[in-house]
């Protein structure tokens, strides 16, 4: 059994299956991330960055082959097609050495922000914000009236 994945692997098919059996199941719902490998971050912490923002990933590998440009190879791992765009910005942001470019207006955002994108710490609330902000919160009446109302008597006050 190990001669044959270790044939599978030399003639580089396993990770094209994997990325085949992750597409059917899904109906073409990943995407591929890939970055630099030993390059400051492993997979498990870019795994933790992203779980910080609720994207859960599939399909964890690495690529086998080294090359010239990429000495030490590269990591990859899958995220959801509707994710894609935001986990490559989170990981641009923390500065990760993305490879995959699925937004090239990523690279530009993240570079004007320092270090990883901030956490909502889950313990504030919109109203707590609009109070430390200085915004009444409505009142109960305020809240029972239709939206059209509310809105004038927001620009009446």
């Amino acid at each position: 059994m190990s001669n044959l994945v270790d044939t599978l692997a030399k003639l580089d098919v396993i990770e094209p299956l994997t990325l085949a059996a992750y597409q059917a199941a899904s109906g073409g719902g990943w995407v591929r991330i890939e970055f630099l490998r030993n390059a400051g971050w492993s997979g498990y912490e870019v795994e933790k960055e992203l779980k910080r923002f609720s994207i859960p990933i599939h399909g964890r590998g690495f690529t086998r082959e080294k090359t010239e440009e990429y000495p030490e190879g590269t990591l990859f791992c899958y995220v959801k097609k509707e994710q894609a765009r935001w986990a490559e910005y989170i990981l641009q942001r923390a500065r990760v050495p993305v490879l995959t470019v699925i937004d090239a207006r990523n690279a530009t955002w993240a570079e004007l922000h320092d270090g990883p994108v901030p956490q909502w710490d889950g313990k504030a609330s919109r109203v707590g914000i609009a109070k430390n902000a200085g915004i009444k919160e409505p009142t109960k009446t305020q809240k029972r009236k239709g939206g059209l109302q509310r809105l004038l008597d927001w620009l009446t006050e």
